[in-house]
């Protein structure tokens, strides 16, 4: 299923979670929600949707890329300064966009209300390896509505990926980053690239069952009880989270150059 925008309402009664999510590509349907179990956050699954304004914005200058070859570093920094377009994938945020080239920016005004030097739409960027590859990939966060807007080069091409507040949040320096669908499905996940699309790694998956409070966990593809499930989530929780710097130019000719 297509991801699309949606409407999250969230409220808390006692143990109960509510989450209203629509066209969601993870989304399971779980009946009787008045017997969910507790067990989420107590494995450290959050129930709520994480924002980004858990994550710090440095006021320390980016350090500019090196032994990164220079097209995709030029590549980059036209799209962050408006001046090139970026390709939206199969599986862009909205299905209509599916396959079109827009300018960055103009994306952001037009689809989510951008409005530079708003305080109420915060922008931040940071470079990061995300699966290990020796390419670096950009991530821009937009604070409100909570979106990860991730940039990844190839042959010739910045192709642009859409993230919701629940699909990637806590992105470390790894690469990895944290997931939840409502109060008890969530996990940690790393992309893998190839060409211009990608696949998740699961490192760390729980999903519980409202109907029978069953729940299962898995830590790199095996499952495992709660006591190792928890160990694995402390760990995570301790890695390094990614610098996020000031979308400004400044910030984007200091990194870019």
């Amino acid at each position: 299923m297509k991801r699309i925008r949606r409407a999250v309402l969230w409220a808390l009664s006692g143990a109960l979670l509510l989450s209203v999510l629509g066209g969601c590509a993870r989304q399971q349907t779980l009946s009787d929600m008045d017997s969910a179990p507790t067990a989420a956050t107590s494995v450290g699954v959050t129930t709520t949707i994480a924002t980004t304004a858990e994550a710090t914005t440095t006021t320390v200058m980016p350090t500019k890329m090196t032994d990164v070859n220079p097209a995709i570093v030029n590549a980059y920094k036209a799209v962050l300064q408006n001046e090139e377009k970026v390709y939206f994938q199969k599986d862009a945020f909205f299905e209509a966009d599916t396959g079109k080239e827009m300018y960055l920016i103009n994306y952001l005004k037009e689809e989510w209300f951008y409005e530079s030097g708003s305080s109420d739409t915060v922008l931040t960027f940071t470079v990061i390896d995300m699966d290990g590859d020796g390419i670096p990939e950009v991530a821009v966060q937009m604070d409100l509505p909570g979106l990860t807007v991730l940039l990844h080069y190839y042959s010739g091409t910045v192709y642009v990926y859409i993230f919701g507040e629940e699909d990637m949040s806590l992105l470390k320096k790894d690469g990895s980053f944290e997931w939840v669908d409502g109060a008890a499905i969530g996990g940690v996940q790393q992309l893998k690239f190839t060409g211009e699309t990608y696949t998740y790694i699961d490192l760390a998956t729980y999903r519980g069952n409202y109907t029978d409070n069953s729940e299962i966990m898995t830590v790199n593809g095996t499952q495992v009880s709660r006591d190792e499930y928890n160990t694995f989530m402390q760990e995570w929780y301790a890695r390094e989270n990614v610098d996020w710097y000031a979308f400004s130019d400044a910030n984007i000719a200091a990194c870019f150059g």
